[in-house]
């Protein structure tokens, strides 16, 4: 019996780690994306902001986009 429930605990800390690594890794994926849609999207408004009005709105967004950006790269 003993032999049972160790073959049962290793089975579920397996299928335990199996869940978790599949979920980071899903995760990791979206937020890979979402990181380069940001650097597309500040790309455009670094470019509007050196062709428009030196404190425009896309000099604006450009900053927060950089600010969202940074953020995402410390977690």
């Amino acid at each position: 019996m003993r032999t049972f429930a160790r073959v049962l605990l290793v089975a579920l800390v397996a299928g335990l780690a199996y869940v978790v690594y599949f979920t980071f890794l899903e995760y990791q994926t979206a937020s890979r994306q979402d990181l380069a849609e940001l650097e597309r999207q500040l790309s455009v408004a670094r470019k509007a902001c050196v062709e428009g009005p030196a404190a425009g709105p896309s000099c604006a967004e450009a900053a927060r986009l950089t600010l969202e950006i940074a953020n995402r790269g410390r977690r």
